[in-house]
C-alpha cells in the first residue's frame, strides 16, 4: 500500500508541477497531445463497479476500496495527425508542389516517451512566392510520466441496494493550491432475475457514471487550468455463484463512453503568454468486457479482483469490503433450510397416513370367531341343562 501511494504521488507531481511550458500550451493547440487523459479516466471510472449479479431483496450494504490499475498501452503514447501548410496553399507554386502542403505525421503524447518531429512550414516573400521555411516543433513527452506502465487509482465506495436493485457512490478527492482532484460517481444495477423464471445463472443490467473534475494551477503562473468530464459504461452482467455463494464469478459488458472538455485562462509568468483552452476531447469510446471473481470468507467481508478489456485495458481489486444487512449467502441458507423443512414435511405426513390407514383397516375388520368356550360361562350351564332333560329316568 505504501509503495502504490507513493507511485501516485509521483504521478501527480510529474503530471501537474507545473515543469513543462510546452506541454501545457498542448492543452489549447494539440487536442492529440493530452487526449490520452479523457481515456484513462474514462477507464477509471468504468472500472471496479460490479462484483455480484445477484442483488438481495432485503436491505443490504457494502463499503469498499476499489483499486483500479490503468494500463499505458502503445496508443497512448503517440498519436497521428496532419499539418497543413497553409502558406504553401496560397503561394503561387505550382499545384504538383501544393500537393506537399499536406503532411502526415506521428508525434508523442503526453506519456510519450520518444522525441517529437520537427516539421517545416513554408514562408512568403511580398510576391507570395515560396521563401524557404520555418521549424514547426511539437512537446515531447513528459519523462516522468512516460516511465509508467499502468496508473493506480483508488477510490471509495459505498452501495446499498434492496428491492433486487443496488445504488452506489464512489468518490476520489484531492483538495490542494496547485491541483484540485474531484471524482464523484454514481451508479445503478437491477437484478433481472427477479423477473425471470428459475435459472443456472443471474443476470443484472447495470450504468455507472462519472464526473471527474480537475483544477490545475501550475507554477510560475497566474490563474488556473480546468478540466471537466463525463465517463459512463452501461450493460449486462452474468454471474454465477459457487462453494454455498462463498465464491461469485461475474462476466460484464457494455459500452463505455469519456469526454474532457478543457477551459480556463492561464497566464505563464515566463513568457507571458496567456492560454485559454477551450477544446473537447474524447476518449477511444468502445465496448467493454470483464471478468470479476469475488471470495467471501466470512459474513461481513469481501476480497475481489478482475481484469478488463476496452478503450484500455485494466485490472481491479476489492482488497477492503465490509458487508452489513442481508446478504446472498444468508438468503442461500435460508433457502437451503426452507428446502429442508419442506423434505422433512413432506416424509413425514406419509408416515402418518400410513398410520390413519392401518387404524381404518383394524376398525373395519371383522373380528375372528372364537371357537373357545369360557370356563362356567352361562352356555356350558344351557348345554348341561338340555342333557339332564333328554336324558331318559330309570325305573
Amino acid at each position: 500500500m505504501k509503495k502504490l501511494l507513493l507511485s501516485i504521488l509521483i504521478l501527480v507531481h510529474s503530471l501537474f508541477a507545473g515543469k513543462f511550458d510546452d506541454a501545457i500550451k498542448s492543452f489549447e493547440t494539440a487536442p492529440g497531445y493530452v487526449a490520452p487523459i479523457a481515456t484513462i479516466l474514462g477507464t477509471f471510472g468504468s472500472t471496479g463497479w460490479n462484483q455480484r449479479s445477484s442483488i438481495p431483496r432485503d436491505f443490504s450494504g457494502v463499503i469498499s476500496l476499489p483499486i483500479t490499475f490503468a494500463v499505458i498501452s502503445d496508443k497512448d503514447r503517440f498519436y497521428t495527425d496532419v499539418f497543413v501548410d497553409t502558406n504553401l496553399i496560397k503561394s503561387n507554386a505550382s499545384a504538383e508542389e501544393k500537393k506537399k502542403a499536406y503532411i502526415e505525421y506521428t508525434t508523442p503524447t503526453i506519456f510519450g516517451n520518444t522525441p517529437a518531429p520537427t516539421l517545416q512550414a513554408t514562408n512568403l516573400d511580398l510576391d507570395n512566392n515560396p521563401a524557404g521555411t520555418s521549424p514547426i516543433y511539437f512537446s515531447d513527452g513528459v519523462n516522468d510520466v512516460a516511465a509508467f506502465n499502468w496508473l493506480p487509482l483508488p477510490a471509495l465506495q459505498m452501495e446499498f441496494s434492496a428491492l433486487y436493485t443496488a445504488i452506489k457512490l464512489r468518490y476520489l478527492g484531492k483538495p490542494g493550491k496547485s491541483l484540485g482532484v474531484h471524482f464523484p460517481g454514481i451508479g445503478i444495477q437491477h437484478d433481472l432475475n427477479s423477473l425471470l423464471p428459475e435459472l443456472p445463472v443471474k443476470f443484472s443490467i447495470f450504468g455507472n457514471f462519472s464526473r471527474p473534475i480537475l483544477n490545475w494551477r501550475p507554477e510560475d503562473s497566474q490563474g488556473a487550468l480546468e478540466m471537466r468530464g463525463f465517463n459512463m459504461f452501461t450493460g449486462l452482467t452474468v454471474g454465477k455463484s459457487l462453494a454455498n455463494n462463498r465464491l461469485d464469478v461475474l462476466f460484464e459488458a457494455g459500452w463505455e463512453h469519456s469526454t474532457l472538455q478543457t477551459e480556463g485562462k492561464l497566464i505563464l509568468l515566463a513568457d507571458n503568454d496567456t492560454i485559454t483552452p477551450n477544446m473537447t476531447l474524447t476518449g477511444r469510446n468502445k465496448l467493454r468486457a470483464g471478468v470479476v471473481v469475488a471470495f467471501t470468507p466470512g459474513k461481513r467481508y469481501r476480497l475481489s479482483g478482475g481484469a478488463a478489456v476496452g478503450s484500455e485495458a485494466a485490472f481491479m481489486t476489492d482488497i477492503v469490503a465490509f458487508r452489513f444487512g442481508a446478504n446472498n449467502h444468508s438468503e442461500t441458507k435460508q433457502k437451503a433450510n426452507n428446502s429442508v423443512q419442506k423434505e422433512s414435511t413432506s416424509h413425514v405426513a406419509p408416515t402418518k397416513s400410513v398410520q390413519t390407514l392401518q387404524e381404518n383397516q383394524l376398525l373395519t375388520e371383522p373380528a375372528p370367531a372364537d371357537t373357545s368356550i369360557p370356563a362356567n360361562s352361562d352356555s356350558t350351564v344351557h348345554i348341561e341343562e338340555n342333557n339332564l332333560q333328554t336324558q331318559p329316568t330309570e325305573e
